[in-house]
C-alpha cells in the first residue's frame, strides 16, 4: 500500500487504533519521518477522540509507541493532547502502562508530563494504578523530575506515605533514589523514618519501609 494510502486510510478510521493487530511498524515509519506541520491532520484527529482512545489497552499501546519513536516537536504536540486527562489515565489499569513508558523519556517531554501532575503527586501515590506511574519515574525518570516530584511530597508529609498500602512502596522509591542522587539527605530521611522503628514494625506497609531503609543504609 502506497505512504498517500495509508495516511489516507488513518485519517479516514482513527478506529485503526484499536484493531487487533500491531499497528506499530506503520505509526513507526510515519512518526518518524514526519513532522508536526505535515502529520497535523492526524493529530486532530487523534485529539478530537483522545478520551476514547485513552480507554482501550490497544489504543493506548499504539499512542505510547507514537510517542517513544516521534520526533521531539511530534512527542511534544502528543503529550500535550494527554495534558487534559493524564490524571485519569494514570489511574487507570492500562493507561498507567502507557505514562510509566512516557515519563522516563528523559527530554522536555517527559518534564511536560510531570509538570501536569504537580499537586497531585500525593493523591496519586495513594493510588493503586497511579503509584506506578510515580514509581517508575522515581526509579528511573530524570533527575530534575525526581527531585520535582520528592519536593512536592515533602511539602504534603513525605513520611506520611508510610502506613499506606500503595503509597509505601512509593516511599520505598524515593529511598532508593535519594541514596544516589543526594546521600545526605537520603541519609537524613533514613534517620527520620527509623526513629520510630518499634512503632513502624507493628504495621505491615511501614514494615517494608523499615527493611528498605536498613538495607539502604547498609549499601551506602
Amino acid at each position: 500500500m502506497a505512504f498517500v494510502e495509508v495516511f489516507a486510510l488513518l485519517l479516514k478510521r482513527i478506529d485503526i487504533m484499536k484493531e487487533s493487530m500491531d499497528v506499530r511498524p506503520l505509526f513507526s515509519s510515519l512518526f518518524r519521518t514526519l513532522n508536526v506541520r505535515q502529520l497535523e491532520p492526524l493529530m486532530r484527529l487523534i485529539d478530537f477522540n483522545i478520551i476514547n482512545l485513552s480507554s482501550d489497552p490497544r489504543s493506548l499501546a499504539n499512542f505510547e509507541s507514537m510517542v517513544q519513536i516521534a520526533r521531539y516537536d511530534v512527542q511534544m504536540c502528543l503529550i500535550d493532547m494527554i495534558r487534559p486527562c493524564v490524571l485519569d489515565i494514570a489511574r487507570d489499569k492500562n493507561g498507567n502502562n502507557a505514562l510509566q513508558s512516557l515519563i522516563i523519556l528523559h527530554n522536555g517531554a517527559s518534564d511536560f508530563l510531570v509538570n501536569t501532575m504537580a499537586n497531585n503527586i500525593t493523591s496519586l501515590s495513594h493510588h493503586p494504578y497511579a503509584s506506578f506511574v510515580i514509581q517508575k519515574c522515581l526509579h528511573l525518570g530524570s533527575k530534575r523530575n525526581v527531585l520535582f516530584i520528592i519536593f512536592e511530597l515533602s511539602t504534603t508529609g513525605l513520611v506520611s506515605l508510610l502506613y499506606q498500602r500503595f503509597g509505601n512502596y512509593v516511599l520505598q522509591s524515593v529511598v532508593r533514589r535519594l541514596s544516589v542522587l543526594n546521600a545526605e539527605q537520603c541519609r537524613e530521611l533514613i534517620s527520620e523514618i527509623l526513629s520510630r522503628r518499634n512503632e513502624l514494625e507493628t504495621h505491615d506497609s511501614a514494615r517494608k519501609v523499615v527493611k528498605t531503609c536498613d538495607y539502604v543504609l547498609k549499601k551506602m
